[in-house]
């Protein structure tokens, strides 16, 4: 139920008055940074636009008619959600959407959940806009976004706009008091490199980041030694696939670093709980040194897609923060 997701206070009263009111427009825009729980919201709006016992008072959903648990199954017939495939969303995808939305409903409303829809292509773009410029009585369309300016303004402006702000520490920190049973140090770990992102901080529990943290922290303690260099099976233990995760890692305590340099913000630290070897670890290098190591990261990051060699890089990169 809406009530139910974490944050969000305003775009749940945003919701309500639409709701109470009647006032559905035919086509919203979720803008807010990626992994702060959009979609979802998404999810419990569609839900409430076809439940047969909404409860106006409380503006929630019954969870008990036959469309509210059509949708917990995720195989509701109205509800289509459209998702980047390999990282475009194209004209095929928005064909798709214009065939379905022809037939008639199942239930009340046809709902068009568009993920990342400042991933659609030029012509995927052309495809929507022309579905939105003849809108149909029944069907909504929900397009999430985190970066506002790659959708052309002819989309947006036949959206009515909600804007999500990213979670609060304290929201996410309740998530996880409530969910997982890990020491208070390291919640307040797993929140800062969260950045408001609650999707981020499951994907990292998930991923055992804790674990993965400590094996690069082990590296940091012997940096220096002869056979310093960077072993990537040994940093990813059983996982193939944490190139993204190893380089927040990095980030996190290079940033870190930085703050012990200047000797500001030590209680702030990201990995607050490694506080001791963070001032260890700044005795041993520059600002420019630590700026530059943050740079190549971030070209890193970019690089990962064209399947460079991680471990060459991290490697490079560590050479040259020396």
């Amino acid at each position: 139920m809406l009530k139910d997701i974490i944050g969000h206070e305003y775009p749940k009263r945003i919701i309500a008055n639409i709701i109470k009111n009647n006032r559905i427009s035919h086509a919203y825009l979720f803008l807010g940074k990626k992994g702060i729980g959009k979609k979802k919201f998404a999810v419990e709006f569609a839900k409430m636009l076809n439940c047969y016992n909404l409860d106006f008072n409380n503006v929630s959903s019954c969870e008990k008619c036959i469309s509210c648990m059509d949708v917990n199954l995720n195989k509701h017939p109205d509800i289509l959600i459209i998702e980047p495939y390999n990282d475009i969303i194209h004209i095929e995808q928005i064909r798709e959407i214009r065939d379905k939305i022809s037939l008639k409903s199942y239930y009340k409303n046809k709902i068009c959940i568009i993920d990342e829809a400042e991933k659609m292509n030029v012509e995927a773009s052309s495809a929507l806009l022309k579905i939105l410029e003849e809108p149909v009585g029944n069907v909504v369309f929900i397009l999430i976004v985190s970066n506002v300016y790659s959708i052309i303004p002819t989309i947006k402006s036949r959206c009515q706009t909600i804007k999500f702000e990213s979670l609060k520490d304290e929201e996410i920190l309740e998530y996880l008091k409530s969910k997982y049973n890990v020491s208070h140090e390291k919640e307040m770990y797993l929140v800062n490199m969260a950045e408001g992102s609650l999707g981020k901080v499951v994907y990292y529990i998930e991923q055992n980041i804790l674990e993965l943290r400590e094996r690069v922290f082990d590296f940091f303690d012997n940096f220096g030694n002869k056979k310093s260099l960077i072993d990537l099976d040994t940093l990813r233990g059983e996982r193939d696939d944490c190139e993204e995760e190893l380089l927040d890692i990095f980030a996190s305590i290079y940033r870190d670093i930085l703050r012990c340099k200047f000797n500001k913000y030590l209680d702030s630290l990201i990995n607050i709980d490694k506080k001791d070897k963070i001032v260890n670890y700044s005795n041993k290098y520059s600002v420019d040194s630590i700026l530059n190591a943050l740079s190549e990261i971030n070209r890193i990051r970019v690089l990962l897609k064209s399947n460079i060699n991680f471990e060459l890089s991290l490697n490079s990169l560590l050479i040259g923060v020396v």
